[in-house]
């Protein structure tokens, strides 16, 4: 069936079974039969449909785990009806969260449509700085699955969860980003691809699961002007944007929000955000006005943890353990080889799918653990310097390491550094100098012996009673920004 689009004169076609969806093994089954049929029928009541959709399109875990704790929270306080989208890669992180919400419960079966969608094309440059260009004259047609998840909150919301499966390609922006090296790399490739694959699944989206004036809340730690180019190159123009990054304090006009073109939450800690940018070409003081809310961080009350797994409790018991969680970086095997072989400590390593360690004192977990738990039971923390760990890491009042990759994660590793409640190295500095290497271990070393010159036990505490206080407000600020939205016309 071919049903033209409200308003951007595409055409969908969808092969699918009752109005439109089919579970999992239905599909499978249509689409061997390679059926033409189709309830798609006209887009549904406008005054039914969900008029606030968030959406996390790129970036990491840690551009999308703020945004869907801050979308759930929302959803919960307010009885709100939304939906949320984000990148496949991450369908099972979300999975996993949902099934341990005490405030939700799924009230429809996992589904899954066949669609095809019509939009202009784009070409594009190599990032940072992206140059997306539309051609209005070339017309493309994306075909792609549509998993749908629908969860119901005691409160009387309803989120309703959407990834998108192109047949060519991807929604998943690392699939279109060369790998992370200490060197550099994360430039883009075939990026016009991505963009295609995300404008068709989110022509869909506004056609067929939205009201006709929906707000869009999404999260990015780009440059506003390149946040600004992404929507338009995606179809969608964001009502507010949630900046995670500490870069993100370079925004120009941000401590002037009532000038800026997009409307910014900037949900990061005003206690450990850094006070200086040394940016590649100049250096920025961010201005103190800029308003920063606090971290998005998981809420308990919402979500379940889950208890630590009985093998890494036993470890964890066994002597003094340093806790590593760089995951993100896949530098794990490379990093495991700078600590030194004791007899005071033993080493367990997060998000490791290494299995060709042959230190016995080192202990690799592929799982998701509860990073609050399992930092409580470390004497030391090594950590990647994300804004959402450093977060945890002050929460937890444990010294630990920062090692960085990324400009914005040295950036909060130097901060926390001048704080005295933490120690910084760059990936690239410990992989080429073996003075780093050598400091490395001796910073190790003293925490574990008590003696670390650089950690402030004092400042340890007062940090950490600092972010406690933000961590309670966060959600409420960010509530709060919704609504707004939800006011304009």
């Amino acid at each position: 069936a071919v049903m033209e689009a409200v308003n951007d004169q595409q055409h969908v076609v969808a092969l699918s079974t009752k109005n439109g969806w089919s579970t999992p093994s239905t599909c499978m089954q249509s689409l061997s039969q390679q059926s033409s049929s189709s309830d798609l029928g006209n887009p549904p009541s406008y005054n039914m449909s969900p008029s606030l959709c968030f959406l996390a399109p790129t970036g990491t875990k840690g551009d999308l785990l703020p945004l869907l704790n801050g979308a759930v929270d929302v959803v919960e306080t307010d009885g709100l009806n939304a939906v949320f989208l984000s990148q496949p890669c991450f369908a099972d992180i979300v999975k996993e969260r949902m099934s341990r919400s005490s405030k939700f419960r799924q009230s429809e079966d996992s589904q899954i449509k066949k669609l095809k969608w019509c939009c202009t094309t784009h070409s594009c440059s190599r990032l940072p700085e992206p140059l997306i260009e539309q051609d209005g004259s070339e017309k493309q047609t994306i075909a792609f699955s549509l998993e749908k998840m629908v969860f119901q909150s005691d409160g009387g919301g309803r989120l309703v969860f959407l990834w998108a499966r192109p047949t060519k390609g991807s929604c998943n922006d690392a699939d279109y980003r060369t790998p992370f090296s200490v060197n550099g790399g994360g430039d883009t490739v075939n990026y016009g691809e991505f963009l295609g694959n995300w404008k068709a699944c989110l022509g869909y989206v506004k056609y067929a699961e939205l009201s006709k004036h929906a707000q869009f809340v999404t999260s990015h730690s780009g440059r506003p002007a390149k946040v600004a180019k992404l929507d338009k190159a995606m179809g969608i123009r964001s009502s507010l944007v949630v900046r995670l990054g500490s870069t993100c304090l370079a925004d120009p006009l941000a401590h002037q929000p009532e000038l800026q073109n997009l409307k910014n939450f900037y949900a990061m800690s005003s206690t450990l955000a850094p006070t200086v940018l040394p940016l590649h070409s100049h250096v920025i003081y961010p201005h103190p006005a800029i308003e920063k809310h606090g971290v998005l961080s998981e809420q308990p009350h919402i979500f379940k943890p889950d208890p630590i797994p009985e093998n890494v409790r036993t470890f964890l018991e066994q002597m003094q353990t340093i806790v590593v969680t760089i995951s993100s970086f896949g530098q794990v095997k490379n990093v495991a080889k700078m600590f030194p072989a004791s007899c005071e400590f033993q080493v367990l390593f997060l998000g490791s799918s290494c299995q060709s360690d042959p230190d016995p004192s080192h202990m690799h977990y592929k799982g998701m653990l509860d990073l609050d738990m399992v930092f409580q039971k470390a004497a030391l923390i090594v950590h990647g310097c994300g804004v959402g760990t450093v977060h945890q890491v002050a929460l937890s009042g444990k010294p630990s390491i920062g090692l960085s990759g990324l400009l914005e994660q040295e950036c909060n590793g130097v901060a926390l550094e001048k704080m005295r409640v933490s120690k910084h190295f760059t990936l690239r500095s410990l992989y080429s100098d073996p003075c780093v290497v050598k400091a490395f271990i001796e910073a190790v070393m003293g925490c574990i012996q008590g003696a670390a010159s650089f950690i402030d036990r004092h400042k340890l505490l007062e940090v950490q009673e600092k972010v406690q206080k933000e961590h309670g407000a966060a959600f409420g600020a960010f509530t709060d920004r919704v609504r707004k939205v939800l006011q304009q016309p």
